[in-house]
């Protein structure tokens, strides 16, 4: 944690370096959403390593929960009692407002958000309901995001069975390898022209309707705000908000990472069908 003033530090996590090593900066969108709410509040934030390179976030689509992975924030000169209150609104208001989107389930906050704070010099760790949490919890947090992490490299170093289907399809954004498939762009979208499914998990979950559709992982360089016109990660808006009776629409510039099957598609043609069983 960099000494100083009062200030909050968001460290960079990148679950597809293995593709883009580039992307040295990157947060989960969700987190991006929190530092927006946070700086609206006054407080100070930073996406670290602070090497001058922009910030990328990760675009997940068709996820129940906020996080998908592990966060971390790291505080310093923030008494405790008021930062652990004010992230658990955030938390609290962005779950009410994603269980609003009609026809989905009710979103849970998903993994942990960890909150280190330097007060005085105490060391507090807390989640995000403000309880604490030990150093043993959080290792093997670290050790579970960096085994996923490698587990999606060699997922895909994988070569397809199916020369024809190259593409692989995972299993809600997870490591494990539901299908094969081939993928091509048709009217700026993408589209899973043909697969066949590998996993008896996924073939089971897709017999029994669990799994309707298709959802894209990646990495967003670069989004633009419709209500200001400014670089979304700069800009005080989220996504989906009316802002004096305009929604903000994020455009943004995906660089793609994964195609998954899904149990909730966000968009609604992106769903599965089964034209014949093995």
């Amino acid at each position: 944690m960099t000494t100083g003033g009062p200030r909050i530090e968001i460290p960079s996590f990148n679950p597809y370096r293995f593709a883009f090593p580039d992307a040295t900066r990157v947060v989960q969108r969700e987190i991006l959403h929190l530092m927006k709410a946070l700086r609206s509040q006054g407080f100070t934030v930073v996406v670290t390593p602070e090497d001058g390179s922009p910030l990328h976030f990760i675009a997940e689509k068709g996820l129940r929960d906020l996080l998908s992975h592990p966060a971390f924030v790291l505080v310093a000169g923030i008494p405790a009692s008021i930062i652990a209150g004010v992230i658990a609104n955030v938390i609290s208001a962005r779950l009410e407002s994603a269980a609003q989107v009609p026809g989905r389930a009710a979103p849970s906050i998903g993994s942990e958000l960890f909150i280190d704070i330097d007060e005085d010099g105490r060391h507090l760790r807390l989640d995000a309901r403000g309880n604490p949490v030990s150093d043993a919890v959080v290792s093997r947090l670290i050790a579970s995001m960096d085994s996923r992490a490698e587990a999606m490299r060699r997922a895909h170093a994988t070569r397809s069975p199916y020369p024809e289907m190259p593409c692989p399809i995972f299993l809600e954004h997870g490591p494990e390898i539901a299908a094969w498939g081939s993928v091509a762009v048709r009217d700026g979208a993408f589209r899973v022209e043909r697969a066949v499914v590998v996993s008896p998990t996924a073939s089971a979950m897709i017999e029994s309707g669990d799994l309707k559709g298709f959802s894209i992982a990646g990495i967003v360089p670069s989004a633009g705000c419709s209500i200001c016109g400014g670089t979304y990660v700069d800009c005080e808006h989220i996504g989906g908000q009316t802002y004096q009776g305009a929604t903000c629409v994020v455009t943004p510039q995906i660089r793609l990472c994964e195609i998954s099957l899904v149990r909730q598609p966000v968009q609604p043609l992106a769903t599965v069908e089964v034209i014949s069983e093995p």
